[in-house]
Protein backbone atom coordinates (compact mmCIF):
# COMPACT_ATOMS: atom_id res chain seq x y z
CA UNK A 1 0.00 0.00 0.00
CA UNK A 2 2.58 2.26 0.73
CA UNK A 3 4.79 1.58 -2.28
CA UNK A 4 1.40 2.06 -4.33
CA UNK A 5 1.05 5.50 -2.68
CA UNK A 6 4.55 6.25 -3.56
CA UNK A 7 4.17 5.96 -6.61
CA UNK A 8 1.25 7.64 -7.15
CA UNK A 9 2.70 10.84 -5.62
CA UNK A 10 5.82 10.58 -7.94
CA UNK A 11 3.35 10.47 -10.65
CA UNK A 12 1.33 12.88 -10.29
CA UNK A 13 4.39 15.19 -9.67
CA UNK A 14 5.62 14.13 -12.74
CA UNK A 15 2.90 14.44 -14.74
CA UNK A 16 2.58 18.06 -13.16
CA UNK A 17 6.14 19.28 -14.05
CA UNK A 18 5.54 17.67 -17.65
CA UNK A 19 2.75 20.34 -18.52
CA UNK A 20 3.54 23.44 -20.58
CA UNK A 21 2.87 26.59 -18.45
CA UNK A 22 0.25 26.97 -20.64
CA UNK A 23 -1.96 23.93 -19.87
CA UNK A 24 -1.18 24.75 -16.42
CA UNK A 25 -2.48 28.21 -16.45
CA UNK A 26 -5.90 26.55 -18.31
CA UNK A 27 -6.14 23.99 -15.54
CA UNK A 28 -5.49 26.98 -13.08
CA UNK A 29 -8.22 29.21 -14.61
CA UNK A 30 -10.50 26.55 -14.29
CA UNK A 31 -10.45 25.44 -11.19
CA UNK A 32 -10.93 29.18 -10.04
CA UNK A 33 -13.99 29.18 -12.43
CA UNK A 34 -15.46 26.02 -10.89
CA UNK A 35 -14.60 27.40 -7.28
CA UNK A 36 -11.47 25.39 -6.20
CA UNK A 37 -9.29 27.86 -5.47
CA UNK A 38 -6.89 26.07 -3.61
CA UNK A 39 -6.61 23.85 -6.04
CA UNK A 40 -6.13 27.05 -8.48
CA UNK A 41 -3.66 28.22 -5.98
CA UNK A 42 -1.48 24.89 -6.60
CA UNK A 43 -1.80 24.94 -10.40
CA UNK A 44 -0.28 29.05 -10.55
CA UNK A 45 2.23 28.32 -8.04
CA UNK A 46 3.33 25.74 -10.57
CA UNK A 47 3.57 27.91 -12.69
CA UNK A 48 6.13 30.64 -11.07
CA UNK A 49 8.15 27.55 -9.51
CA UNK A 50 9.15 27.35 -13.06
CA UNK A 51 10.06 30.48 -13.84
CA UNK A 52 7.01 32.46 -15.43
CA UNK A 53 6.13 35.24 -14.36
CA UNK A 54 3.14 37.60 -15.94
CA UNK A 55 0.35 40.25 -14.50
CA UNK A 56 -2.20 38.27 -15.35
CA UNK A 57 -0.79 35.22 -13.15
CA UNK A 58 0.01 37.32 -10.31
CA UNK A 59 -3.17 38.85 -10.25
CA UNK A 60 -4.98 35.48 -10.82
CA UNK A 61 -3.41 34.00 -8.11
CA UNK A 62 -4.42 36.87 -6.08
CA UNK A 63 -7.91 37.01 -6.85
CA UNK A 64 -7.58 32.95 -5.24
CA UNK A 65 -6.48 33.96 -2.39
CA UNK A 66 -8.33 36.87 -2.09
CA UNK A 67 -11.56 34.66 -2.24
CA UNK A 68 -9.92 32.20 0.41
CA UNK A 69 -10.01 35.37 2.69
CA UNK A 70 -5.77 35.02 2.56
CA UNK A 71 -5.42 39.38 2.85
CA UNK A 72 -1.16 39.14 2.91
CA UNK A 73 -0.89 37.18 -0.32
CA UNK A 74 -3.46 38.48 -1.84
CA UNK A 75 -2.17 41.86 -1.69
CA UNK A 76 1.41 40.56 -2.24
CA UNK A 77 0.47 38.93 -5.50
CA UNK A 78 -1.23 42.03 -6.63
CA UNK A 79 1.61 44.40 -6.08
CA UNK A 80 3.67 41.72 -8.19
CA UNK A 81 0.97 42.34 -11.08
CA UNK A 82 1.17 45.88 -10.43
CA UNK A 83 5.10 45.74 -10.92
CA UNK A 84 4.71 44.03 -13.99
CA UNK A 85 1.94 46.51 -15.55
CA UNK A 86 1.25 49.24 -13.51
CA UNK A 87 -1.28 50.98 -15.03
CA UNK A 88 -3.79 48.03 -15.28
CA UNK A 89 -7.18 49.29 -13.70
CA UNK A 90 -8.09 45.94 -12.70
CA UNK A 91 -5.36 45.46 -10.64
CA UNK A 92 -5.31 48.77 -8.99
CA UNK A 93 -9.25 47.99 -8.45
CA UNK A 94 -9.08 44.81 -6.90
CA UNK A 95 -5.91 45.60 -4.91
CA UNK A 96 -7.77 48.62 -2.90
CA UNK A 97 -10.76 45.72 -2.47
CA UNK A 98 -8.27 43.61 -0.67
CA UNK A 99 -6.77 46.80 1.24
CA UNK A 100 -10.05 47.32 2.58
CA UNK A 101 -10.06 44.31 4.78
CA UNK A 102 -7.19 45.56 6.09
CA UNK A 103 -6.73 46.77 10.14
CA UNK A 104 -4.45 49.04 9.57
CA UNK A 105 -4.95 52.63 7.59
CA UNK A 106 -1.42 54.61 7.96
CA UNK A 107 -1.95 58.40 6.27
CA UNK A 108 0.83 58.25 3.32
CA UNK A 109 3.59 60.87 3.89
CA UNK A 110 3.13 64.21 2.06
CA UNK A 111 5.73 65.14 -1.00
CA UNK A 112 6.58 68.00 -2.44
CA UNK A 113 5.67 69.14 -6.25
CA UNK A 114 9.34 68.78 -6.98
CA UNK A 115 9.58 65.33 -5.48
CA UNK A 116 6.67 63.96 -7.15
CA UNK A 117 7.89 65.73 -10.66
CA UNK A 118 11.20 63.69 -10.35
CA UNK A 119 9.51 60.54 -9.04
CA UNK A 120 7.24 60.57 -12.37
CA UNK A 121 10.18 61.31 -14.54
CA UNK A 122 12.84 58.64 -12.60
CA UNK A 123 9.31 55.73 -13.03
CA UNK A 124 8.82 56.53 -16.34
CA UNK A 125 10.71 53.82 -17.25
CA UNK A 126 12.74 51.05 -15.80
CA UNK A 127 16.77 51.14 -15.34
CA UNK A 128 17.04 49.21 -18.32
CA UNK A 129 14.53 50.86 -20.69
CA UNK A 130 16.78 54.38 -19.14
CA UNK A 131 19.90 52.38 -20.33
CA UNK A 132 18.17 51.68 -23.97
CA UNK A 133 17.47 55.19 -24.42
CA UNK A 134 21.22 56.83 -23.12
CA UNK A 135 22.25 53.98 -25.76
CA UNK A 136 19.99 55.99 -28.84
CA UNK A 137 21.20 59.13 -27.66
CA UNK A 138 24.61 58.56 -27.21
CA UNK A 139 24.64 57.23 -30.80
CA UNK A 140 22.77 60.02 -32.02
CA UNK A 141 25.28 62.62 -30.35
CA UNK A 142 27.78 60.50 -31.66
CA UNK A 143 26.70 60.82 -35.20
CA UNK A 144 25.82 64.88 -35.07
CA UNK A 145 29.04 65.61 -33.95
CA UNK A 146 30.79 63.96 -36.80
CA UNK A 147 28.75 65.46 -38.95
CA UNK A 148 29.51 69.02 -37.26
CA UNK A 149 32.97 68.50 -37.94
CA UNK A 150 32.72 67.62 -41.39
CA UNK A 151 29.87 70.21 -42.36
CA UNK A 152 31.55 73.48 -44.27
CA UNK A 153 28.40 75.48 -43.75
CA UNK A 154 27.36 77.52 -41.25
CA UNK A 155 23.91 77.27 -40.63
CA UNK A 156 24.15 73.73 -41.04
CA UNK A 157 26.93 73.84 -38.34
CA UNK A 158 25.11 75.87 -36.16
CA UNK A 159 21.64 73.37 -36.18
CA UNK A 160 24.00 70.44 -35.72
CA UNK A 161 26.09 71.98 -33.04
CA UNK A 162 22.68 72.51 -31.15
CA UNK A 163 21.16 69.50 -31.62
CA UNK A 164 24.47 67.78 -30.69
CA UNK A 165 23.99 69.65 -27.69
CA UNK A 166 20.70 68.46 -26.66
CA UNK A 167 21.87 64.94 -27.56
CA UNK A 168 25.01 65.41 -24.89
CA UNK A 169 22.48 66.82 -21.82
CA UNK A 170 20.14 63.90 -22.96
CA UNK A 171 22.76 60.76 -22.86
CA UNK A 172 23.88 62.50 -19.40
CA UNK A 173 20.44 62.99 -17.59
CA UNK A 174 19.51 59.33 -18.86
CA UNK A 175 22.88 57.77 -17.78
CA UNK A 176 21.69 59.59 -14.12
CA UNK A 177 18.64 58.50 -14.15
CA UNK A 178 19.74 54.08 -15.37
CA UNK A 179 22.07 54.59 -12.23
CA UNK A 180 19.69 56.19 -9.78
CA UNK A 181 16.42 53.96 -11.03
CA UNK A 182 19.08 50.65 -10.87
CA UNK A 183 20.28 51.76 -7.11
CA UNK A 184 16.26 52.45 -6.30
CA UNK A 185 15.10 49.09 -7.92
CA UNK A 186 18.16 47.41 -5.52
CA UNK A 187 17.64 49.08 -2.44
CA UNK A 188 13.74 49.48 -2.66
CA UNK A 189 12.06 46.07 -1.67
CA UNK A 190 9.33 46.18 -0.31
CA UNK A 191 6.97 43.81 1.96
CA UNK A 192 3.76 42.73 3.49
CA UNK A 193 3.24 42.01 6.87
CA UNK A 194 2.47 37.67 7.26
CA UNK A 195 0.83 37.52 10.35
CA UNK A 196 -2.02 38.90 12.07
CA UNK A 197 0.08 41.21 14.49
CA UNK A 198 3.82 42.12 14.20
CA UNK A 199 5.05 43.97 16.80
CA UNK A 200 6.89 47.12 15.73
CA UNK A 201 10.47 47.96 18.11
CA UNK A 202 12.51 50.41 18.71
CA UNK A 203 15.69 48.25 18.29
CA UNK A 204 16.28 44.79 16.72
CA UNK A 205 15.70 42.60 19.56
CA UNK A 206 12.52 41.01 21.20
CA UNK A 207 13.41 43.19 24.81
CA UNK A 208 13.16 46.99 22.72
CA UNK A 209 9.93 48.88 23.30
CA UNK A 210 7.04 47.94 21.13
CA UNK A 211 6.23 51.62 19.01
CA UNK A 212 2.93 50.13 17.59
CA UNK A 213 1.24 47.20 16.20
CA UNK A 214 1.21 46.61 12.26
CA UNK A 215 -1.41 44.16 10.96
CA UNK A 216 -1.47 41.15 8.32
CA UNK A 217 -1.46 43.20 4.78
CA UNK A 218 0.22 46.29 6.02
CA UNK A 219 2.71 47.23 2.95
CA UNK A 220 6.52 48.56 4.45
CA UNK A 221 9.54 49.41 3.07
CA UNK A 222 12.63 47.49 3.95
CA UNK A 223 15.29 49.57 5.33
CA UNK A 224 17.78 47.72 6.94
CA UNK A 225 18.50 43.82 7.55
CA UNK A 226 20.49 42.58 10.83
CA UNK A 227 20.51 38.80 11.58
CA UNK A 228 16.65 37.69 11.61
CA UNK A 229 15.27 41.88 11.84
CA UNK A 230 14.39 44.04 9.34
CA UNK A 231 14.18 47.86 10.03
CA UNK A 232 11.41 48.44 7.86
CA UNK A 233 9.32 52.23 7.25
CA UNK A 234 5.88 52.98 7.14
CA UNK A 235 4.29 54.89 4.45
CA UNK A 236 3.69 57.93 7.23
CA UNK A 237 7.35 57.85 7.48
CA UNK A 238 7.50 56.11 10.54
CA UNK A 239 10.34 53.42 11.22
CA UNK A 240 11.06 50.22 13.11
CA UNK A 241 12.10 46.76 13.61
CA UNK A 242 10.31 43.29 12.39
CA UNK A 243 11.18 39.94 12.55
CA UNK A 244 12.23 39.14 9.03
CA UNK A 245 10.13 36.12 9.11
CA UNK A 246 6.73 37.40 9.65
CA UNK A 247 6.49 39.40 6.17
CA UNK A 248 6.44 38.24 2.30
CA UNK A 249 9.25 40.38 0.28
CA UNK A 250 7.94 41.52 -2.98
CA UNK A 251 10.09 39.99 -5.25
CA UNK A 252 10.39 37.54 -7.52
CA UNK A 253 11.35 34.33 -7.18
CA UNK A 254 14.31 33.13 -10.04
Amino acid sequence: MLKLLKFIIIFNCFYAVSQSPEELFRYANKAYNDGQYERAIKYYDSIISIGQHSPELYFNLANSHYKLNSIALSILNYEKALLLNPKNKSILNNLQYSKNMMLDNFTILPRTDIELFFNSVLNFTTSDGWAFIFIISLWFFVLLLFLFIKSSKPFLKRVLFLSSVFFLILCLTTLLNAISKEKFEKNSISAIVAINSESFRSEPNIRSEVLLTIHEGTKVLIVEEVEDWVKVKLVNGNSGWVLKSNLYPIIFAK
